[in-house]
């Protein structure tokens, strides 16, 4: 099953569309730089760290220094 089938789920929870994508890139395959997760999400690279950051207030997600 592709992980996107979750798209519409993750996004009812409250995540937006960008938020969403990087969410599963990061299920489906762990721990990332923010340039691949830019890349496997089809996310802008510029809006990457604000995402990771979003998320990170959400408490959805760590940052790993």
């Amino acid at each position: 099953m592709d992980a996107t089938y979750f798209l519409p789920a993750i996004e009812a929870a409250g995540l937006n569309h960008h938020e969403a994508r990087v969410y599963i890139a990061l299920l489906s395959e762990g721990q990332r730089s923010a340039s691949e997760l830019a890349r496997q999400s089809r996310t802008p690279r510029s809006t990457i760290r604000s995402i990771l950051d979003r998320l990170c207030e959400k408490g959805i997600v760590d940052k790993i220094y």
